[in-house]
């Protein structure tokens, strides 16, 4: 559940923030450059302005309970493998993500201060006389590709925990029959439809380089194969 906490942070800062501020980046740029095309066939004149109106709200990461997490999957579970990994990896992406956003948080404090000429080519990264400034276009991407990093890490890895926790219920209900099990499983089928979860595809390492092994028998099933086989 604390994964799943953390995914539906992540979740929410893309539906609320960096979907937009992708988009948004991307659609100013391709009218700058369509602007530009027009000035130079001569289809505008060349007095004719081009206007760009930007959001430069800064934006920061609420904090997420990495450190719970991590507790967790370390010290209270005996996991092995890609969990740990995810984990590891997940924390990884949610510090780079932070990261990315008080730098860019940075970058609109110093914009404040520059001429309003020169402003469309440091947000857009476009060159300026012998120089080209890709600081702010590189910012958006990381935080664009850092948020899909962990909501993918994130649901992965609550996809392995339940996987692990059926394991665990299946072995319990195996020695005590008695004992009743359940394992909660977070739903992400109203989120996949939404159009808000990264590509499978550009993370399909994740899928290949970790091979499964085969459960170890627990004492009992140890003892009843000893007794069988005598």
């Amino acid at each position: 559940m604390v994964t799943f906490g953390i995914c539906n942070s992540l979740l929410a800062i893309k539906k609320q923030h960096v979907k937009s501020l992708k988009e948004t980046f991307e659609a100013h740029k391709a009218d700058f450059l369509g602007h530009q095309n027009k000035l130079q066939s001569g289809e505008i004149s060349k007095d004719k302005i081009f206007e760009l109106s930007v959001d430069l709200q800064t934006l920061s990461l609420q904090i997420l309970p990495v450190d719970i997490l991590h507790t967790q999957v370390f010290e209270k579970l005996s996991l092995t493998g890609r969990p740990l990994v995810i984990a590891t990896t997940l924390s990884q992406a949610v510090h780079s993500l932070s990261m990315s956003l008080e730098k860019r948080n940075q970058l609109i404090e110093s914009y404040k201060v520059v001429d309003a000429a020169i402003f469309p080519t440091l947000y857009l990264g476009l060159q300026h006389g012998r120089n080209v400034n890709l600081e702010y276009p590189s910012v958006i991407d990381a935080i664009y590709s850092q948020t899909d990093d962990g909501i993918f890490f994130s649901q992965l890895l609550c996809k392995d925990l339940v996987e692990h926790g059926e394991q665990v219920a299946k072995k319990i209900k195996k020695n005590y029959r008695k004992v009743a099990t359940s394992i909660n499983k977070p739903d992400f089928a109203k989120v996949e439809a939404s159009g808000l979860m990264p590509k499978v595809e550009n993370y399909s390492d994740w899928f290949t380089m970790f091979s499964k092994k085969a459960d170890s028998p627990t004492f009992s099933e140890r003892i009843r194969a000893h007794i069988k086989w005598g």
